[in-house]
């Protein structure tokens, strides 16, 4: 599907789905804030930023996986090029970082978009799969889907190169600076000797590897 904003109006009702309480989740982020901290940040411009990003604040958001492989797919992987040559990350974006893993500790229902919800909603695979060039157009509608299902905590679908694996991005009250149904439980830290050794075996399945220089 072409890059577009939402129609005024959606042209079906988003699936709501629910996220258990003891759902383990899984986050890359940066050592300075807490693994479940909150990004209030508008990014009504790119470059910069991510898929589902609020456009203008209204909400703050995170993105976790369900996995360490969803995580490192998202994270990592998420603006890789598609292609059958070897591609090479950068060592900076491991550097400072580190593997987090949550539990959720309320139920909670997020919207699904994935197999036929997405044609519920008037839209397809582009809305997950699309490149960074477009994610002003996936704000948009970030924006109207969860202004459609106003009890919806985030929205979960398929990762973008691993269609086995889901992703979540939960939002918040700009207010809050932690998301207050995630649990931390421990974190490794990516440039440890451990965290090198699962970045590369991950990367490996995505035909990826860490540069041998930053």
């Amino acid at each position: 599907m072409p890059a577009a904003p939402p129609p005024p109006g959606l042209t079906g009702k988003p699936v709501l789905v629910p996220l258990r309480a003891g759902t383990e989740l899984w986050r890359i982020h940066h050592e300075k804030y807490a693994a479940n901290a909150m990004n209030p940040t508008p990014q009504p411009a790119i470059p910069g930023g991510a898929r589902f990003d609020s456009l203008t604040g209204d909400y703050a958001y995170t993105y976790l996986g369900d996995s360490p492989e969803a995580a490192v797919a998202e994270t990592l992987c998420r603006n890789l090029a598609v292609t059958a040559r070897p591609r090479l990350i950068p060592r900076a974006q491991v550097s400072g970082r580190v593997l987090s893993r949550l539990t959720v500790t309320t139920d909670i229902t997020v919207i699904a978009l994935h197999g036929p919800h997405l044609s519920a909603v008037g839209q397809d695979t582009w809305l997950t799969k699309c490149d960074p060039s477009d994610y002003v157009q996936t704000r948009s509608w970030a924006r109207a889907l969860l202004t459609a299902a106003p009890s919806a905590a985030g929205l979960t679908y398929r990762c973008r190169h691993n269609e086995d694996r889901f992703a979540w991005m939960l939002t918040t009250d700009p207010a809050y600076p932690r998301h207050p149904t995630l649990d931390s439980n421990d974190s490794v830290p990516l440039h440890s000797p451990a965290g090198l050794v699962l970045v590369e075996r991950m990367l490996a399945h995505y035909n990826a590897a860490l540069a041998s220089t930053v």
